[in-house]
């Protein structure tokens, strides 16, 4: 028997990131790439599922997820907030459309990677002002926001 692959919100999520106005897919994932001379100079976005909810009679997800952005500069202990801040704000401004054409942009088909179906986005909704995290290692400035997104799998 085959495998039936499924959307599951990582995908949506760093697919729908990838999507935004001044971030591109090679910059979102699940996980920060060891190798950061291939980020440095554009920072990284993360993605990774914390809570939400499904709805219980018809396939609308509301999962909430962690965004997490990156920055660092090579050979230098100094953390680049300025540049994840950036980031950050790119992402909460975009999921707090000013007009007509960015509130349509939040609506959007997906296409997945591999043999994935596509999936909808209906809502993406910042949940959390940025706020930066402490603790990384030295060079690395770490901002994150919590961002809800309202989606369904296409069949």
């Amino acid at each position: 028997m085959a495998t039936i692959l499924r959307a599951n919100t990582g995908l949506v999520a760093a697919a729908w990131l990838g999507g935004v106005t001044g971030l591109n897919p090679a910059m979102v994932a699940s996980r920060l790439p060891s190798d950061n001379t291939t980020w440095a100079a554009s920072g990284f976005v993360t993605v990774r599922t914390t809570g939400g909810s499904s709805a219980v009679d018809y396939a609308l997800r509301q999962p909430v997820v962690t965004v997490d952005c990156w920055a660092c500069t090579l050979n230098s202990s100094k953390p680049p907030w300025g540049k994840a801040w950036h980031l950050a704000e790119t992402i909460h401004a975009a999921t707090n459309p000013a007009d007509d054409a960015a509130r349509r942009a939040v609506y959007r088909d997906l296409a997945l990677p591999g043999n994935y179906p596509q999936a909808r986005v209906m809502g993406a909704t910042a949940r959390s002002e940025p706020r930066e995290a402490y603790g990384d290692a030295g060079g690395y400035a770490h901002v994150l926001l919590d961002v809800e997104f309202d989606w369904v799998e296409l069949p």
